[in-house]
């Protein structure tokens, strides 16, 4: 394929995925051999600005499928939160939070988009920082739709705010997600925080005040909760995220935590080796005290 130099590994920018130029506009090509009759069906209905853009597709003779996409010129999160090289000085770099808290609000608002703005309603199935994009000016786009399905049950958008809650863990301290068995409960208030402290990721320095970080903590730890029902939908998270980012002390609707068990406060599935960060004698409000600006030192 010409648009890509056919194929070429130099211009491999990961897995099945090339950067290629079609008019002069740089773009992403995916080669792909499976079916991919759904996979278009849904990309198709979509149109966002935190979505990668869908831009065509060709078929060739012997049976591949090309998939033509935006370019995204800062590739993907993962690369720049857990990088395999030391970045240089001269390229961009992930290490405020306010970057953070924005990529956060994008990806929210490309879920929300998903799940209540499309007929039918698309579930992505697979939200994770390899598949959400950076362009030039650091928006975030989801990516990547191969195991993306239409609604059939409602418990299914869980399943992406579960992802959601996963990312915002790898945000808040740049290391890759992983399970584990552990679980904590942390009593004392200052000693909460001094654990959120230390898990933190370091590159963020002194970028953010500890009752923000508690604030997008609590909301990756709901998101994350075992019992999928307890979950947030992500209308409640764009909400209380675009809160978050305005740097605003006003009250969060937090409604949607009403009826939860004191038990389900303590049993929480860690994540990246964080135990639980809160005190199992009740639901925490979403943010915290933001009015309060405790920079860490």
């Amino acid at each position: 394929m010409e648009a890509t130099m056919s194929f070429d590994e130099h211009c491999r920018i990961g897995g099945s995925i090339y950067q290629g130029t079609i008019q002069g506009n740089m773009v992403a090509v995916k080669k792909a051999k499976h079916d991919i009759t759904n996979e278009l069906r849904l990309l198709q209905k979509v149109n966002h600005a935190n979505l990668v853009k869908f831009m065509g597709v060709s078929i060739d003779t012997d049976e591949y499928c090309y998939l033509v996409y935006e370019f995204a010129e800062n590739g993907s999160l993962d690369k720049w939160l857990t990088p395999k090289v030391p970045c240089s000085s001269s390229s961009i770099n992930i290490r405020t939070w306010d970057q953070r808290l924005s990529i956060s609000l994008d990806v929210a608002n490309g879920l929300q988009y998903l799940h209540e703005h499309t007929q039918p309603i698309i579930v992505h199935m697979d939200i994770r920082t390899t598949n959400i994009l950076l362009d030039s000016k650091l928006q975030a786009k989801i990516a990547n739709f191969s195991r993306a399905k239409p609604l059939a049950d409602s418990s299914m958008l869980k399943a992406d705010v579960f992802s959601f809650g996963v990312v915002l863990l790898e945000l808040l301290s740049g290391k890759r997600a992983m399970e584990t068995k552990k679980r904590m409960i942390l009593e004392d208030e200052e000693r909460r925080e001094e654990r959120l402290r230390r898990w933190m990721d370091p590159n963020l320095k002194n970028s953010y005040s500890i009752d923000r970080a508690i604030s997008l903590a609590t909301m990756a730890r709901v998101c994350t909760w075992e019992k999928s029902s307890s979950r947030p939908n992500m209308a409640e998270m764009v909400f209380n995220l675009s809160v978050l980012n305005q740097q605003s002390s006003e009250a969060l609707d937090t409604s949607w935590t009403d009826g939860l068990e004191t038990q389900e406060s303590i049993q929480i599935l860690s994540l990246l080796g964080c135990p639980s960060l809160w005190p199992s004698s009740g639901v925490p409000n979403l943010i915290r005290g933001v009015s309060s600006q405790r920079w860490v030192r």
